[in-house]
């Protein structure tokens, strides 16, 4: 039986945020009602689904969702028979309609290659074009029935019209005549329960003729309908009335046709509150929610850059420190330890709605990386249950979710357990953690709790199935960074915490040496531990800086290589060219002594010697073009080098040209590179002779500034802005510089990351903590300019 514990994660309050994107009634209360899903297919097709939906957000046409009425009333009392819907209810049910075939319409216009999943699911909606329009012929905006809906009902209304205007005219000639003839007390006709009347005196009544109304409350004044319009007045009442049935054919009509799809209008509410639901999911990714994770039976339940959905929605997604954290294959229990308000809770909740949020196929606010397994259940042991009333202690009413837990056998569950062991005697209360730890952790079984308790971390540190975590606090300033480690146990600060809070110092060390030497022990361990670690990483960083440099050495080594080859290869071809072009001026003017001896009448003997110094000075020349094509002459060793002079370089067996000579030491130009080598690495090769002097031309460089700033700016223009800029600092030899990207959702920082750790100039960088828990700056070495 599945079990999850979605209120104690405030689950519920999550939908609500999201639910705000919804466009339907029928929308939000399907996204609010959400809960995991029966299977991992099932979660599947509706991550097909969202990312159907997310992709559409951007296609055309778009999608036509709008804010649609409330017609669930009219839908239920359409089920019985007879019904008759009032203008107002047809009006909201047309507006519906036209949504639905709006819906229908775009469906069709997509098909089933765009949206394979969403009709695999739900199909095509129904189209509803006719009720649409026979609603917009008859029923207005404010719900009235059309004067035109049927040319029996503009007739009557006419008809109304013109009595209405008859029987105005009538009752002011009447009442004018008696006002001069002094029976009518008022010159204007009076309106009494709708018919027109004449005010008379009691004593005159018997000398109007009609029928008496009504009286005044003193009884000296009756106002009377005078005969001579009773008879127009009753035609009106009954054109009225004929009006009033001909309106309610007409919605009878019209409430009789909606009866008839009701059940198809159903289920394609159901499927509009689906895209819906999934759109409000999609949109709400700008808060956070950016992607949906690996969802599978078993294996390792891994969040990577998670933020608190919650957190995220109200503070955005740039402002929330990111979380890590696995439970790789092998560890099935994770114990998260630190300071107070270090941010355990919120890991805690945060790995709770990541893992709610996708059983419920929705997307989750963590990158792509991001896996997690089927869960049957979910348990979560937050807060305090206290309860007087059914008697039930704080450490009770924990007691009776861990039973939970444990009750849950081998189902695949996920187990989140606040301040394990608190409550109670500590010792009892670590002995009591400790062994329902070492019942959770199984196959499959994943459990994430906190503690303070360092036996239950020493524990964890040593049992099969258990790691260690901790929420890294600053030692300098005692302030949380809420970043997590993995493999490390943390301090609780208690006592620095303590002392910064105001309590006083003798408090403080009296409750130091209560303490006693074991736990001070303990304690100066983990501190211990937490030193030697941030030695080792200071190390890591500095043995990946040697890296670093050493493959930038060698990366350079080999482009050396390549231009010198490159540069070899061209002198052999211009050499080999050079041969070629002698060898064929060869032929020509021996052939050219061919022609002549034999126009002479030259006997053949003459002529095979031709042939014969042909070939010799072939073979000559060919001597000559592998000559050329050798790597290097060897001259003497004290031969003088002057600038300009090819050279021979012998660690290198390249060729080369002489820049300059001081001492010992000689400046060389192997292709574009330029070199400084030892006067014995170097040969003359004899018969080059002395290339043009090179000209060097400085310009002034012009001024960079030590601080960029690419905050805003797309991925592919900041890798740009960033090349260029790094070029323009080593030329302007700038040896440390600062490139502001901004936390924000990482997309700089690992742009910038990827370009520095790639850079042969970039010696060592890493992030300046901009803000607690925050990583908005990172600083750069730079090696300066290559020799």
């Amino acid at each position: 039986m599945k079990h999850y514990d979605l209120d104690r994660l405030s689950f519920s309050e999550l939908l609500e945020r999201i639910s705000h994107g919804t466009c339907t009634p029928r929308g939000g209360r399907a996204l609010r009602s959400t809960r995991p899903l029966e299977d991992v297919r099932a979660i599947h097709d509706q991550q097909n689904v969202v990312s159907e939906v997310d992709r559409a957000l951007d296609s055309s046409p778009p999608i036509p969702l709008q804010s649609i009425p409330e017609v669930e009333d009219q839908l239920k009392r359409l089920r019985r028979t007879g019904t008759l819907l009032d203008g107002v209810e047809l009006r909201d049910l047309g507006t519906v309609a036209a949504a639905l075939d709006a819906l229908g319409e775009w469906t069709e216009t997509c098909g089933a290659e765009q949206l394979p999943a969403m009709l695999a699911l739900h199909g095509f909606p129904a189209r509803y074009g006719d009720e649409t329009a026979r609603i917009s012929r008859a029923i207005d905006r404010d719900g009235r029935v059309k004067d035109d809906a049927t040319d029996l009902l503009a007739s009557l209304r006419r008809k109304i019209i013109n009595l209405q205007e008859k029987l105005r005219q009538n009752a002011h000639e009447i009442t004018e005549r008696l006002f001069k003839e002094g029976l009518a007390q008022e010159p204007e006709p009076a309106l009494r329960e709708g018919r027109y009347v004449v005010s008379v005196r009691a004593e005159s009544q018997a000398k109007v003729s009609g029928v008496a109304i009504d009286r005044s409350r003193s009884g000296q004044s009756v106002f009377i309908e005078p005969r001579e319009i009773s008879e127009t007045a009753l035609e009106l009442k009954e054109v009225i009335r004929d009006e009033a049935g001909e309106v309610e054919r007409i919605l009878t009509v019209l409430s009789a046709m909606f009866s008839l799809r009701i059940e198809e209008i159903d289920v394609d509410l159901d499927r509009l509150a689906i895209l819906d639901s999934a759109q409000a999911a999609s949109r709400y990714r700008e808060a956070g929610l950016s992607s949906l994770p690996v969802v599978g039976e078993g294996g390792d339940l891994i969040l990577h850059e998670a933020r608190h959905p919650l957190l995220a929605a109200t503070h955005g997604a740039a402002n929330v420190v990111p979380l890590t954290l696995e439970l790789p294959e092998g560890t099935r229990t994770l114990v998260i330890s630190g300071p107070n308000s270090g941010g355990k809770t919120v890991a805690l909740q945060t790995v709770g709605l990541c893992a709610s949020l996708a059983l419920c196929g929705l997307p989750i606010p963590a990158s792509e990386e991001s896996r997690i397994p089927w869960l049957e259940r979910i348990h979560v042991d937050i807060g305090d249950e206290q309860s007087i009333e059914a008697d039930l202690s704080t450490f009770t009413a924990r007691l009776r979710r861990l039973r939970e837990m444990l009750d849950g056998g081998a189902s695949p569950q996920l187990n989140l357990i606040d301040e394990a062991g608190a409550g109670t005697d500590p010792s009892q209360g670590a002995a009591l953690a400790i062994s329902i730890l070492e019942e959770l952790t199984g196959e499959k079984s994943y459990v994430v709790c906190i503690t303070h308790d360092g036996r239950i971390k020493a524990h964890a540190a040593q049992a099969e199935g258990m790691a260690n975590g901790r929420m890294v606090f600053s030692n300098e300033n005692l302030t949380p960074t809420y970043e997590f480690r993995h493999g490390e146990p943390g301090r609780s600060f208690a006592f620095e915490v303590a002392e910064r809070s105001g309590i006083p110092v003798q408090v403080v060390e009296r409750a130091r040496e209560l303490l006693g030497p074991v736990g001070d022990n303990l304690e100066n361990a983990l501190q211990e531990a937490e030193a030697i670690r941030e030695r080792l990483a200071a190390l890591e960083i500095s043995a990946e800086t040697d890296t670093r440099r050493a493959e930038a050495a060698r990366r350079k080594f080999e482009l050396l290589e390549a231009e010198l080859a490159k540069n070899e290869k061209r002198e052999r071809k211009r050499a080999a060219e050079t041969a070629s072009g002698i060898i064929q001026d060869a032929r020509r003017t021996v052939e050219q002594v061919v022609r002549e001896i034999r126009e002479s009448k030259a006997s053949a003997g003459a002529i095979r010697s031709a042939h014969e110094t042909i070939r010799s000075r072939e073979e000559e020349v060919e001597a000559l073009r592998e000559e050329a094509g050798h790597k290097g002459v060897p001259a003497t060793a004290d031969a003088l080098l002057a600038e300009g002079m090819t050279v021979f370089l012998k660690g290198l067996e390249r060729s080369a040209q002489v820049l300059s000579v001081d001492g010992g030491r000689v400046r060389v130009m192997a292709g574009s590179i330029s070199l400084d080598v030892a006067r014995a690495d170097v040969e003359p090769v004899p018969g080059e002779p002395a290339a043009p002097r090179r000209v060097v031309i400085t310009a002034p460089l012009k001024s960079v500034s030590p601080t960029l700033d690419i905050i805003g700016q797309r991925a592919d223009e900041a890798r740009e802005t960033l090349e260029k800029y790094l070029d323009d600092a080593l030329l302007s030899g700038l040896d440390r510089v600062r490139i502001i990207h901004g936390s924000g959702a990482g997309v700089l920082r690992k742009v910038v990351d990827e370009l520095l750790r790639d850079h042969d100039q970039v010696v060592e960088y890493g992030v300046e903590i901009d803000k607690p828990g925050g990583t908005g700056v990172t600083w750069v070495n730079l090696g300066g300019a290559s020799a």
